[in-house]
Parts: structure tokens; sequence; C-alpha cells
């Protein structure tokens, strides 16, 4: 019985701004001493890369996938992450994120990205952004930013 879920049917239609399915990112980080465990806030004996790190590589590659391949006024932001930490990297390797564009649901994608390192796959991670036009999201952030009682530079009040 396998540790992970189905992988999703790749959807054909394309989504917001003619994205589509099959786009693909990658990205490697040297897991120095800020990206380990210990770095990451952990009470860690040994030095290895960190979920919270693998995570953010995850999300980092996923936007490599959509960098120059937005419309003007178009960003995108997570929503979901899902991350399957399989095996260690300690410090020192190399971490490799191979994201891949696999459903698109209206403003939706859906990303699968594999995590590996120089001995093999480390793990994996599922992971959603969401297509927002930028300006409306400043807009509500600042709203709500105003509504918590901070500046309008969306500093909350402490």
């Amino acid at each position: 019985m396998s540790d992970e879920p189905p992988r999703p049917e790749t959807s054909g239609r394309a989504g917001f701004g003619g994205i589509r399915p099959g786009l693909r990112g990658e990205l490697s980080w040297l897991v120095t001493a800020d990206r380990t465990a210990a770095g990451a806030g952990h009470d860690a004996e040994v030095a290895v890369f960190s979920t919270p790190h693998m995570g953010l590589l995850a999300e980092l590659a996923c936007g490599e996938a959509l960098t120059g391949r937005l419309p003007a006024g178009t960003q995108h932001v997570g929503t979901v992450l899902e991350v399957h930490h399989l095996e260690a990297s300690p410090a020192g390797f190399r971490v490799t994120a191979r994201a891949e564009l696999t459903e698109v649901e209206g403003r939706t994608l859906t990303f699968r990205v594999e995590i590996s390192d120089e001995v093999g796959r480390v793990g994996y991670v599922v992971h959603r952004r969401m297509l927002v036009d930028w300006r409306t999201f400043v807009e509500r952030l600042g709203r709500r930013t105003r509504e918590a009682g901070g500046d309008a530079a969306g500093s909350p009040a402490r």
C-alpha cells in the first residue's frame, strides 16, 4: 500500500490567462544551517532539512512554473500546502523541488511537487495556488488591516 494519495488526473482545460496543466518549475537549495530543523526553531539533535523549508521550496518552485505567464495585474497566492516529508536530507546536501501544474479549476491551480536530494526522493508536496487580481487583493488586505486598527501599509496594531 502506498503512503501517498493517487495522482490527480491532469485537466486539459485552460485556466485564467491561458494557464494550462503541464507547466513545470524547478528550484534547488543547499541545506544550510538556517534551513535545518534547528534553524526553523525545532529542538533538533541532527542538522537535517526542515519540513517548513520543504514547503517553502515547493511553493517557490510552483512560482517558477508561473513566471512570465500571468496577465498584467494578476498574481498568485498560496491556499493549501500538504507536505509529505519522507526522508531526511543532511546539512550540506542539495535538495531540488520539481513542480508540475496538474489541475486548473477556474482560478485555482493544483501542483504536484517532487522533492529529491543527491540520494533520491525525500518527499512530495501537493500545493494549491489561487490567481488573484492584485489591486483587489491589496485593497481587501488594506480593509482587513484597518478593521484590526492597523495602518494603510498593512501593519496591524499591536
